[in-house]
């Protein structure tokens, strides 16, 4: 149409943006939600931003004067302590663990070699001074005792030559007292080997200086033994050491583990068992024993320790010198059972004119023994050997 042609007066009315148009079209609501999300996101990305732990909690600032800083301690030198170092051993030994016959107590003892071979004997076998070579074999396990030519026996060739004292009381009880494990602990020795010279000490065939023991041991005339380690009920966790003898065993298993304790030092009278419950029942065993007892002259006590023992009848039969503790002094190992079982003795010898008990060597035990022996010799009890407590058979 031609401006000639439109109305006079009138303008036509421009058509609203599309945006403006949809501007129009939203609502209040909206728009306050809008302006509520674009808040949020202010207060998170400010939260980001901004390092402020505090949160924008009001805050002081207080300035303080830097710290000077101590000065250093002098340094301390460290002292290394170095640790002990193992004792030496002399070459051929080992560290064996023993169990205590009596308390159950379980031992660490160097002994010497358990293998010695042919032609060498074991570490620490020597042969006393005076020891007439007519007694001793020499072997591969080291000195064994023998029967010498003109019939001598080392049972009475190391016996203590000692009578009874003039003027003793007739009658009053004589007391063979064996003191046991001598060796395996050296307080409970050194304790042992200061009482009288009567007492007999029976050496462990474990410590590595059995030798200079035994002559220690056989000191003023002593008698000594040397005890045998002999299977255990419950062996081998309750175990006497190696070189055991065993209740079954095949071959000479048995004689060559003898031969090795026979070998560790010479001087003793005979033989007392280490243990041995399984053993001393065991009839074909123990009589493999005695035979080799009789043959080299010793003589055999029974420790007393199993009623069911066959060590003493077997022994017997094979005419081999024997006795059988009639005491386990420290069965029960306190002050009061030690002494009780010592009156116990003192009656019975009185009685029975002979009384022979075995005790373990430790410290409370030792202490119990000597003083009973101080007062019980008063009161006429003898003390012997346990060569003058055995039975004799006939030896011919």
């Amino acid at each position: 149409m031609d401006e000639i042609d439109k109305p006079l007066g009138q303008t036509a009315a421009k058509p609203r943006p599309a945006w403006l148009a949809r501007l129009l079209k939203i609502r209040p609501r909206h728009i306050l939600a809008s302006v509520a999300v674009l808040c949020l996101l202010g207060f998170a990305g400010a939260a980001m931003l901004i390092d402020d732990p505090l949160g924008g909690q009001p805050r002081a600032t207080v300035k303080l004067d830097p710290v000077k800083p101590a000065p250093e301690a002098p340094a301390v030198p460290k002292v290394v302590v170095a640790a002990p170092s193992a004792p030496e051993r002399a070459p051929g030994t080992q560290t064996i663990t023993v169990t205590d016959g009596v308390t159950g107590e379980k031992k660490e003892i160097v002994v010497g070699a358990t293998e010695p071979k042919p032609g060498q004997p074991p570490a620490g076998a020597i042969i006393p001074a005076g020891t007439p070579a007519a007694l001793v074999e020499q072997t591969r396990f080291g000195p064994l005792p023998r029967i010498a030519p003109d019939g001598t026996r080392p049972a009475d060739f190391y016996a203590r030559r000692e009578g009874i004292p003039a003027g003793h009381p007739p009658g009053t009880g004589k007391v063979a007292i064996v003191v046991t494990g001598i060796g395996i602990a050296s307080g409970a020795t050194a304790e042992a080997l200061k009482l009288p010279p009567a007492v007999t000490l029976a050496l462990s065939p474990y410590p590595a200086d059995i030798a200079g023991l035994a002559t220690r041991a056989r000191a003023n005339g002593r008698e000594i033994l040397l005890q045998i380690p002999m299977e255990p009920i419950g062996y081998p966790d309750n175990d006497p050491g190696p070189q055991t003898l065993l209740a079954n065993v095949e071959g000479d298993v048995n004689l060559e583990r003898l031969h090795w304790s026979l070998g560790r030092f010479t001087g003793y009278v005979g033989i007392v068992n280490l243990m041995g419950a399984r053993f001393g029942t065991s009839e074909p065993a123990v009589q493999g024993l005695a035979r080799e007892l009789a043959k080299r002259g010793l003589l055999l006590l029974d420790d007393g320790g199993n009623p069911q023992s066959r060590l003493q009848p077997v022994a017997q039969t094979a005419r081999v010198p024997t006795a059988k503790a009639d005491f386990v002094l420290d069965a029960s190992p306190t002050v009061d059972a030690i002494d009780a079982a010592l009156a116990r003795l003192e009656t019975f010898a009185k009685d029975k004119g002979m009384a022979v008990a075995v005790i373990n060597a430790g410290n409370l035990g030792m202490e119990r023994l000597a003083l009973w022996i101080r007062e019980a010799t008063r009161r006429g009890i003898l003390l012997v050997p346990i060569s003058a407590a055995v039975h004799r058979p006939n030896q011919s």
